[in-house]
């Protein structure tokens, strides 16, 4: 089959490499990257609105019936996502312009081959570990979803190397407010269980829909089924795409095994704060991969820049990072009681323990990235699967005796061996990581948390003043990057 013309994607793709070389490219960077992050926040806002209707429409057995089925289907398409996605974005910002039609329909062909493997294997699994009957067909509607969400992240590619993350965050916000609103009218009418997964099919295809005008004459949309460039592709990159694969399996673990371990009732107690930890690991997610292509272009290129764009990208992690941990720990109670109503109280105690995951996700998007730009596929592998053996072991030993607490700690202590990992892999490398800006981030949330306890005060009275009185110590310490402050509207532009 004849390759697509060198004629619109040819002159996308040399743009996007004069894009990512200008001095603009960091303005564009901060400001697609808050946008993302808006359009995202849009959409957990109106997620947010309709989980207390289906969660109190499912009860607390059926909720935990519905977040195992969206953590085995997530982790199937966050495997290919976290792996693939960086990796082909690292292609098509180092590779010529002539060469990224071809490099397109390859990216295509093999996501989809290594997402249909996985979810057989999924299915195979929930099959023989003796999951029900509904929980199998569930898991299949929402695999069909996924499918269409996974060919329309690798359209997503070019729109990150060209930094059209407009795009990005209409496909992500329109996914999400199809499933939200189809969400609602299922709970009017009472649906069962099982419609609430087949409506992820038609949130996959409104993504779908979105990446496919958003990228319309600029890239080709179908997939060349070429297993040797396959092998070529994957052959460099397969320590890093295995150890996305252990990152994205170690902290589901502990939720897949729950049913396992322990009971309906302690799942379900579970699902309702590791919902929250998934929504919030997207969200960091999003954030810091909006400055991928710049790493990875100037890790080759120039390593001062490179240096310097981590250590900023770093200070917003820890920032943003200490700012969620610290409502959700302040606001567990409150929190678990809006999105759930009576009956979760317990879910609130795995809360708290899960914002420590909270604090870390940020910096684990942001060092995962750096790693990859730097070509540190086996080191970031040996950490991964460090975590892993940490997940699984305190998983065993903690969920049988202590249910959903134990659940929770098994997830906390897994991400603090992997940022403790990830961070002795920089320091080999030469990076100086950003102690100033960890002190700063100590400082305040100290502060914050001393003057949310001394005050006699709501839980959710505790979460807006700790919030507030973090981001204002912050602020007089001078914390936040001027990068940040300038790309902001009246922050004046960057030299």
């Amino acid at each position: 089959m004849r390759e697509l013309p060198l004629t619109a994607p040819a002159a996308a793709a040399a743009g996007a490499a004069h894009v990512l070389d200008s001095p603009e490219s960091t303005r564009r960077v901060i400001r697609g990257g808050l946008v993302r992050t808006a359009g995202y926040a849009m959409s957990v806002l109106a997620g947010i609105a309709a989980l207390p209707f289906l969660f109190r429409h499912l009860g607390v057995v059926d909720t935990g019936r519905y977040v195992i089925v969206v953590t085995v289907v997530t982790l199937v398409g966050s495997i290919v996502e976290a792996g693939f996605s960086a990796v082909s974005v690292r292609e098509f910002a180092v590779r010529p312009a002539d060469e990224q039609p071809a490099l397109m329909r390859d990216l295509i062909g093999l996501r989809l081959a290594v997402f249909s493997a996985g979810a057989v294997i999924a299915l195979i699994f929930m099959l023989c570990s003796g999951y029900p009957a509904i929980l199998v067909a569930g898991a299949g509607f929402a695999l069909v979803g996924a499918a269409m969400e996974n060919v329309s992240s690798t359209y997503g590619v070019w729109l990150s190397t060209s930094l059209n993350l407009g795009w990005l965050a209409a496909m992500q916000v329109v996914r999400q407010l199809v499933a939200v609103a189809l969400t609602v009218v299922l709970v009017i009418v009472r649906a069962p269980l099982v419609y609430f997964f087949a409506l992820l099919v038609l949130a996959g295809a409104a993504q779908f829909a979105i990446g496919l005008w958003a990228t319309r004459g600029v890239i080709p949309h179908v997939p060349a089924l070429r297993p040797r460039r396959w092998k070529e592709l994957a052959r460099r990159s397969a320590p890093y795409i295995a150890a996305m694969a252990l990152g994205v399996v170690y902290f589901r673990t502990a939720m897949i095994l729950m049913p396992l371990l322990s009971s309906d009732r302690e799942t379900g107690y579970l699902g309702v704060p590791f919902r929250i930890l998934e929504i919030i690991t997207l969200v960091s997610v999003l954030l810091m991969s909006s400055a991928f292509p710049i790493l990875a272009r100037a890790a080759g290129r120039d390593r001062a820049r490179h240096r310097y764009a981590l250590a900023r990208l770093t200070d917003v992690a820890l920032i943003v990072g200490g700012a969620v941990a610290l409502v959700a720990y302040m606001g567990a109670g409150p929190i678990v009681a809006l999105l759930a109503g009576d009956g979760f109280e317990r879910a609130g105690v795995a809360l708290e323990i899960l914002s420590v995951s909270l604090a870390f996700k940020f910096v684990i998007a942001a060092w995962s990235l750096a790693l990859l730009s730097l070509d540190e596929y086996r080191g970031v592998l040996v950490a991964n699967a460090a975590a892993m053996a940490v997940a699984l072991a305190a998983t065993l030993v903690a969920v049988p005796p202590l249910g959903a607490t134990g659940g929770a700690i098994a997830t906390a202590a897994c991400d603090l061996v992997l940022v403790a990992g990830y961070g002795v892999l920089l320091v080999r490398r030469g990076i100086t990581l950003p102690w100033r800006t960890a002190g700063s981030v100590a400082i305040a949330g100290a502060t914050a948390a001393g003057l949310a306890v001394a005050l006699p005060m709501t839980g959710s009275e505790s979460a807006l003043l700790g919030g507030a009185t973090y981001l204002g110590v912050l602020a007089v310490l001078d914390a936040y990057p001027h990068e940040l402050r300038q790309a902001l509207p009246g922050g004046g532009r960057t030299s």
